[in-house]
């Protein structure tokens, strides 16, 4: 397919909905709306939970060094076996149980031990899925303009989940925090559903187009209307 990521003409209406009215910029975008949900309730409430856990003020914030580090490393290395399977969605679908049982951990077991260990099972994978997941729904986007529209939108929406972090651990609710963990192991539920969803659909759509069902819209195109296409055109592989 030419022209896809030669896109010098004016902004217009169909590029807005090729890039919105999209399946898989919906399901993502949802993902990424669960991911920074516990990744931003994380980075902002952790010192809070360590406190909860019975450390100083001053231990609390050197105890969420290790954890950040670690989630750094999981994240570098992540990146580079995400490459080397040409797939986004099957280590997102890996990381996100984790951060499952990481919340479940949190919210049910007494043992400080392993309520600091959960942390770095939640914490790892919130700042890995991410990224990923923003990689994921733009190299799914083919055309400049197309995905320039597709990432403004992931982020804004996944902000929202951002927004609602901010109410999920009130300090009346502590020291437990109930309320908290399941919010985020409700919403690492949906990830890993959404995640789920969004695999077999482009594995499935790339076995459609490898049949040449999708080729009937090439037959009326003109060559303008076949690089308007995007990654609606029929040779265009979508990264699973």
């Amino acid at each position: 397919m030419t022209g896809a990521d030669d896109d010098l003409s004016p902004w217009r209406w169909d590029v807005m909905k090729q890039a919105v009215v999209n399946l898989n910029t919906q399901l993502v975008g949802l993902g990424i709306m669960m991911s920074l949900l516990s990744l931003t309730s994380i980075s902002l409430f952790m010192p809070s939970l360590l406190k909860a856990m019975g450390y100083s003020t001053t231990h609390s914030q050197l105890l969420t060094v290790p954890p950040y580090v670690f989630a750094a490393c999981v994240c570098i290395g992540t990146s580079f076996v995400s490459d080397r399977l040409h797939s986004r969605g099957i280590p997102i679908m890996i990381l996100t149980p984790l951060t499952c049982l990481g919340f479940l951990l949190m919210a049910f077991v007494p043992s400080t031990a392993v309520r600091y260990f959960a942390l770095f099972l939640t914490t790892a994978p919130a700042f890995t899925c991410s990224p990923l997941l923003l990689t994921w729904v733009v190299s799914n986007a083919a055309g400049p303009s197309v995905r320039a529209i597709v990432s403004a939108y992931a982020v804004g929406e996944g902000n929202i989940g951002a927004i609602i972090a901010t109410w999920t651990y009130l300090p009346n609710n502590g020291p437990r925090y109930l309320q908290g963990h399941v919010i985020n192991f409700g919403g690492s539920v949906i990830l890993l559903a959404v995640t789920t969803i969004t695999f077999v659909y482009l594995k499935w759509e790339n076995k459609v187009r490898a049949q040449g069902r999708r080729d009937h819209r090439l037959l009326t195109a003109t060559q303008e209307d076949k690089w308007r296409l995007g990654h609606r055109h029929p040779e265009f592989k979508y990264t699973a």
